[in-house]
């Protein structure tokens, strides 16, 4: 007489669903808690239009990270409001750029997973943030780049369109008046004649 095997097909089977729904469900929870305060301080008083709280709050943190750092003369992506700027122009856009801004933003918070880190990126010091964003442009996987350099064009795009940051780079807009030429190149008639 055989002694029964204690892990047969169909008990495999039903362990091996129950493992995975609970990694589902773990894995979910992980990305899903701490709630919405955490994200809304990255963003205060913003009332997102597409994005959630929190795919605003990391978009926040990102622009915060890309853009330039504020100054005397220029300000900063959270004063210019670059993060909710970008939600408000999404709006106007189609349900699969929507869907892929979205991704975006899932994966630059919870990305960390990739490399075997499960800090979110909106928990990770400013120092921390900028060596994950120059391991995402330069050694990440193509995904990854393609995320990080998709998100600082939205950002850089935004960012530069704004009046208040153009006086630190000393331009003067798209309509600036024209000075008029110090030396006039016109021949005189009566100098040509003489």
């Amino acid at each position: 007489m055989t002694a029964a095997n204690p892990l047969s097909r169909r008990r495999f089977l039903k362990v091996g669903g129950v493992a995975a729904a609970a990694l589902a469900g773990g894995a979910w929870l992980l990305m899903r808690g701490g709630g919405d305060a955490h994200y809304r301080a990255l963003c205060p008083g913003a009332a997102p239009r597409v994005l959630s709280t929190k795919e605003l709050g990391v978009l926040a943190a990102f622009c915060e990270r890309v853009c330039p750092a504020p100054g005397p003369s220029q300000p900063g992506a959270r004063v210019l409001r670059i993060a909710e700027r970008i939600d408000h122009e999404l709006a106007f856009h189609t349900a699969q750029l929507q869907s892929d801004v979205k991704a975006a933003l899932l994966l630059l918070e919870h990305g960390g997973w990739l490399h075997l880190s499960s800090t979110r990126f909106t928990r990770l010091s400013e120092a921390e943030q900028d060596a994950c964003l120059a391991r995402m442009g330069v050694e990440g996987n193509e995904l990854e780049r393609q995320v990080f350099s998709n998100l600082k064009l939205l950002a850089l795009f935004f960012y530069y369109c704004d009046e208040r940051t153009w006086q630190a780079m000393h331009y003067e807009g798209p309509f600036a008046a024209r000075k008029a030429p110090e030396a006039d190149s016109r021949v005189d008639a009566e100098a040509a004649h003489g």
